[in-house]
Parts: C-alpha cells; sequence; structure tokens
C-alpha cells in the first residue's frame, strides 16, 4: 500500500504488519496518486505517478525510491487528478484550470482532451480507454471515434468519481452530500439520501459488487445497486480523501486529512446452499453452520481468506497463500489443497466436478487439468 501527504514523502506501508517505511522524497505537495497497473505477472510494473499544486507530475519507481520523470503538466494552477487506463499505457491528468490532457506512459504528452471552465476534481478511466471526468456540477465522457457525453449530476461540485470495468457502473459523489448510481450512458439508476457531511471519496471494489464511500469520520460499503451493506463510524480521522481496494477485494483502505491511514477488512459475509450457511467471520476464519443437524464447525486458515465458494455440496476456500482449499461438505475435517498459479486475478468458479482458479481449471482432487488460454496482453483484472 503506498500513501502520500503533506509532508512530502511518499510511503510504503505493509498491510499485514502495519509497518510503513519511506519510498522517496516529492518536491511538491501532492494532490492525487496512482500506481501503474500490472497486466500480468510477466509484465510487471512498479512506477507510481503523482500530481502536485506546482502543476506538475512526476513518475517514480517503488522499488528503487528514484524519480524517473518530472513533467511540468499545467502552468496555470495544480495538477489536481491523474489516473492510469486499465493496461496502464496512458495516463490522465485534469488540472486547476479546467484542461484535461493525456500522456504516454513514459510522460509526453499524447493530447489535450478537453477544456472545461471549472477544475477537474476527479478523473478515471473506463473500457476502451474511455475516459471520465467532472467539472463543477457536470460529469463527461470522452470516448474514441463517438460523440461526447456529458450530463448535470450533482447540485453541487463533484470531488469523486470512479468508474468500475467488470459492471460497467459509475458512482460519483459531491458536496451535495449525496452520491449517485449511473450506467455509460449518463442514466441515473441510485441517489443516496444526503449525508451528514460531503462525500469526499469513492472506490468501487475490483469484482464490481460493492463500493466504498468516504466522508468526514465515516466509511460506508454499498451494493453495486446502492444501498448499503455497513458503515463504520472513524474516530478524529477527518474526512476520507482518497479510497482504495487490494486487488482481492478483501481489503479497502482511505487516506484521511488527520493524516491517519485507515484500512478496513470485510467480514461478515454470508453464502448459503440447500441446508448449509457459510458465514466469514474475519479475514482468517470461516463458520459453517448446518440447519438440518444445527452443528456449527470454524474453520481457521493461517492466510487471509480471499474468496469463498460454496455449491453442489463443495466448499471452496481461496486464501491469499496461492491455494484453495476443497472442503465436502459432508466432511469437514480432511480438505484438499489445491495449489494455483500466482496469478492476479481472484476469480473463483466452481461446476460438479472441477474448479477454475488462477485461471486454470482444476479437478476437485487437485489434479490439473487445462489451463485458460487468454489473449497476449489482457488485462485478467477486469474479467468476471
Amino acid at each position: 500500500l503506498l500513501s502520500c501527504g503533506d509532508d512530502q514523502a511518499l510511503k510504503r506501508l505493509d498491510v499485514e504488519e502495519l509497518v510503513g517505511e519511506p519510498v522517496a522524497a516529492l518536491e511538491g505537495y501532492p494532490t492525487d496518486m496512482a500506481f501503474c497497473p500490472s497486466v500480468s505477472d510477466k509484465q510487471s510494473s512498479d512506477t507510481a505517478a503523482v500530481c502536485c499544486s506546482d502543476g506538475a507530475f512526476c513518475l517514480i519507481s517503488c522499488s528503487t525510491g528514484r524519480e524517473e520523470k518530472r513533467v511540468q503538466a499545467y502552468t496555470a494552477g495544480a495538477a489536481i487528478a491523474l489516473a492510469w487506463n486499465l493496461e496502464g499505457t496512458a495516463l490522465a491528468t485534469g488540472g486547476e484550470d479546467g484542461v484535461v490532457k493525456v500522456w504516454s506512459r513514459v510522460g509526453m504528452l499524447r493530447s489535450t482532451v478537453a477544456t472545461m471552465p471549472h477544475p477537474v476534481y476527479c478523473i478515471c478511466w473506463g473500457r476502451n480507454d474511455a475516459l471520465l471526468f467532472s467539472s463543477g456540477k457536470l460529469l463527461t465522457i470522452e470516448q474514441k471515434q463517438q460523440k461526447q457525453i456529458q450530463w448535470k449530476a450533482h447540485d453541487s461540485t463533484i470531488l469523486a468519481v470512479d468508474w468500475n470495468p467488470v459492471n460497467h457502473l459509475i458512482v460519483s459523489g459531491g458536496e451535495d452530500c449525496k452520491y449517485r448510481v449511473w450506467d455509460a450512458f449518463g442514466r441515473q439508476l441510485f441517489v443516496s439520501a444526503p449525508l451528514e457531511h460531503v462525500t469526499t471519496a469513492l472506490a468501487w471494489a475490483p469484482n464490481g459488487a460493492t463500493f466504498a464511500v468516504g466522508s468526514f469520520n465515516a466509511l460506508k460499503v454499498c451494493d453495486r445497486t446502492g444501498w448499503t451493506v455497513c458503515r463504520e463510524d472513524l474516530q478524529d480521522t477527518g474526512s476520507v480523501l482518497k479510497l482504495a481496494w487490494s486487488a482481492d477485494g478483501t481489503l479497502v483502505a482511505g487516506a484521511c486529512a488527520g493524516g491517519a491511514v485507515a484500512i478496513a477488512e470485510v467480514a461478515n459475509q454470508a453464502i448459503e446452499w440447500k441446508h448449509i450457511r457459510v458465514t466469514i467471520l474475519d479475514s482468517k476464519q470461516v463458520e459453517v453452520h448446518d440447519c438440518l443437524e444445527d452443528t456449527t464447525d470454524v474453520l481457521p486458515f493461517r492466510d487471509r481468506i480471499v474468496d469463498v465458494s460454496l455449491s453442489y455440496g463443495t466448499l471452496l476456500v481461496q486464501t491469499a497463500a496461492c491455494q484453495v482449499h476443497v472442503y465436502s461438505a459432508t466432511d469437514l475435517q480432511s480438505p484438499t489443497v489445491v495449489d494455483v498459479p500466482s496469478a492476479r486475478s481472484s476469480v473463483l468458479i466452481q461446476s460438479p466436478k472441477h474448479l477454475l482458479a488462477g485461471w486454470a481449471v482444476y479437478s476437485l482432487e487437485g489434479r490439473r487439468v487445462a489451463p485458460v488460454q487468454c489473449f497476449s496482453g489482457i488485462n485478467t483484472n477486469v474479467l468476471d
């Protein structure tokens, strides 16, 4: 987990040990940050882009802490928003002067996308390199060889927006203390009741099933339709300015105005199959309840739980150690452990006799049947 703040330092935090270490010193005050996505294990990336209040953005190698390039993107104000596209081949920036620009991976200017009348506080990418950004009360989508889509999304300035590539839904929030869910054509699907404070941060979970909402001293998680799943009151942290999910969707981190980084784990998720109910108690425990026999078993795990699937009389538990534990619903004492490749995607699918994990098909006895062939360069993180 990477974080930066007004101390002009870029830091790396181990979410398991909660130990931080400095990565690099920044020349300006950071306003936004994005980590370049890795398409596959063979094409991994360690580059972070940070934009600053002096109108520049810099590309930093997180492994060495060296500033690879610094670009003066804006001269009339600060650079206040930036985002990588899904493949990590292009970087979009938004400025205080309302200008939206697209840059190459190495920091070369490709094009000036739009000039808006108000500052661009948030920007993100969708499928097929569609670009979404805010300006004042408006949201705008720029797409290649297609007509621009623009609509009034809020009654006050928009401060946060995110676009999920899996479900293709947009969530936005602003100074009107509301958050709204939209489809890719700007049609409103959900509007929340006014919150107590301004909506300052939003982020979709990678699988598109939920999204997180940050506000003053508050963090909540909602399902894809917009309804609240849970809410957590934070103590003296101030406004949550930025949110980020882990790649497996089990952890969400928030950068707070008080200088703290809040890390939350998703717990108490439950799935059912016939008379069996499985509940994830915490990051390393699963509870199995049989309604017919009225028995309850708690299964502990050494590593963090990533995903759980229950169907066809078989329970699958995938952990962060790239292992899938296969249990029979009638015998929870002797699981079969399947070692899967270190794939970036955490998709777990089961059939009556096979399971898909790490983009390979296995039998329930742990024998690898066949790999799943993906096109060269495809980003498996956006597959569901």
